[in-house]
């Protein structure tokens, strides 16, 4: 006899296994391994459907082990139509069972249930294994609702920018392994405006390997140029905010979007001021856009931007150190009239009016 996953589809029924606690057992079925949990609404042995496939495909579970279809009366009251087993070996945490009756169900979030009365002769065994299982559920869920009450004062700390209060909060919780992907993304963050750069870097490092698309990728990939850049690491600096470059758009976060191409420009000067400057150059035209002032408006001194006057010495730095003495006076005169102190400390030792 063939059995078809057409006819396994008719005969499966949904509900069983949501009492079942969640202490992993060790089993083997028919020589291969896997994990169960114990289920005290039922009374057998439960493969789910995926399993029993599994092992049906393999060889593991041969049709003389498939003893036809009967009625069940699960918990809700409801009869349903099982395919039931009558498995030739079965070892649970050790120990071994001949002739398991065992039966099919709909259930995808663990292979094995075993019911309380499955295993001829071992009822004790299995009331203590139980008594266990609602000790450790017990234990984490309490584990559970702590974690869950730190992580809520953490990301309180961030957002009051208590951000050293928060940083320890999160420590603690990534020692006691508690911390997801979304509290570790919070870590992160504080970390770097905590200025924990060396611990933001490496933290950071990991989450991008487990995270790859993740809405917060570029975030995170703009944190660690930053903190790279604080750490003196300019190589690194400037692959992550390349890649925060890549991964968004100034009208999503435009003050950030600003400030990592003026950062990038700053990281490239000494490096390539070629590429420097087009960094500069763009943040400036950004600026220049966003704002509705003109180069004109700048040179006649109607213009006070910090990101604009940034830009604009960048440039001229850039265009100097490359020889383009020109251009280079330009853009600094412009940066003074701006309002940058650094380009009037420059143009005043240098005798540059600001004027045109």
């Amino acid at each position: 006899m063939r059995i078809a996953a057409t006819l396994l589809a008719l005969v499966l029924f949904s509900g069983a296994g949501k009492a079942a606690f969640a202490q992993t057992l060790r089993c083997v079925t028919d020589g291969v391994a896997m994990n169960g949990r114990i289920d005290p609404k039922s009374w057998y042995v439960s493969l789910s459907a995926s399993t029993f496939m599994f092992l049906y495909e393999n060889g593991s579970i041969g049709e003389d082990e498939v003893t036809g279809t009967y009625s069940m009366k699960i918990s809700t009251g409801e009869t349903k139509t099982v395919l039931g087993l009558k498995l030739k070996k079965f070892m649970v945490e050790g120990k071994s069972y001949d002739g398991i009756r065992a039966c099919v169900i709909d259930n995808q979030n663990v292979p094995v249930l075993i019911g309380l009365s499955a295993l001829p002769g071992e009822e004790e065994y299995m009331e203590d294994l139980i008594t266990k299982a609602k000790e450790d559920e017990a234990v984490k869920a309490w584990s559970d609702s702590m974690a869950h009450a730190n992580k809520n004062l953490a990301i309180k700390y961030f957002n009051e920018k208590s951000y050293n209060l928060a940083a320890d909060k999160f420590a603690r919780l990534k020692d006691a392994g508690q911390l997801d992907s979304r509290s570790t993304y919070f870590y992160i963050c504080t970390l770097a405006f905590s200025g924990d750069y060396r611990r933001c870097v490496d933290e950071g490092e990991a989450w991008l390997k487990e995270n790859d698309g993740n809405p917060n990728q570029a975030t995170v990939e703009m944190l660690l140029g930053a903190s790279y850049q604080q750490l003196g690491e300019k190589d690194k600096a400037i692959r992550y905010k390349k890649l925060y470059l890549e991964r968004t758009v100034p009208d999503k976060d435009y003050g950030t979007y600003i400030n990592v191409l003026l950062s990038l420009g700053s990281c490239l000067n000494g490096i390539d001021e070629t590429e420097a400057l087009n960094y500069y150059k763009k943040a400036f035209e950004l600026v220049s856009d966003h704002g509705g002032f003109t180069e004109k408006m700048v040179s006649d001194g109607l213009v006070q931007d910090e990101a604009a006057a940034t830009a604009l010495y960048g440039m001229g730095i850039s265009a100097l150190r490359s020889g383009n003495k020109k251009d280079g006076r330009r853009w600094m005169v412009d940066a003074a009239l701006c309002g940058n102190a650094d380009a009037a400390d420059f143009c005043r030792k240098i005798s540059w009016r600001l004027k045109r």
